[in-house]
């Protein structure tokens, strides 16, 4: 969910900037998103647990080898890069 929220994110800032909305209603619209996402309890399936449980934590290094195949230096992951990516990594 993490890369989906940078998307989001990621577009409502190009949305301010292109109508030049000021600060604020950005900030109104971050606002709303985080309230919206408070609305939802949710609890992970078991299944998701252990599988969680299983995953071996990556180092620095290979946290930023994996990030750079995601989007490569100078270049911007959309959401077709994003599916292709965990599809080939199975997540």
């Amino acid at each position: 969910m993490v890369p989906l929220l940078g998307l989001i994110l990621r577009d409502a800032l190009e949305k301010q900037q292109e109508h030049h909305e000021d600060a604020t209603d950005f900030l109104e619209e971050i606002l709303t998103y985080k309230f919206l996402a408070r609305q939802y309890d949710l609890e992970p399936k078991e299944h998701f647990l252990s599988f969680f449980r299983t995953v071996e934590l990556l180092g620095e290094d290979q946290s930023y080898g994996l990030s750079c195949q995601l989007e490569p230096p100078g270049q911007r992951a959309g959401r077709k890069g994003l599916l292709q990516f965990f599809r080939s990594h199975k997540i």
